[in-house]
């Protein structure tokens, strides 16, 4: 059983290197089974990574810094 990587993302293109490491077979020939999750927005992503709800976000860095100065803050 490889070990589960839970990667959350905002859907679009940029994903290519991720999504060609994933159909050619890279991540698996290393042990590891990569699952995407396509997030709804900078709130939910922040949130459920700070929950635990995957162990990785690709996200760009304006979503973190807007996040911290209160943007779009969760309740």
């Amino acid at each position: 059983m490889f070990p589960r990587l839970r990667v959350n993302i905002f859907p679009g293109g940029f994903n290519w290197p991720i999504f060609a490491a994933i159909e050619t077979g890279a991540f698996s020939r290393r042990g590891m089974e990569v699952e995407l999750q396509a997030t709804s927005g900078s709130v939910a992503q922040m949130t459920g990574l700070a929950a635990g709800d995957f162990e990785i976000a690709m996200t760009a860095f304006d979503n973190v810094v807007a996040y911290v100065e209160g943007q779009g803050e969760a309740p």
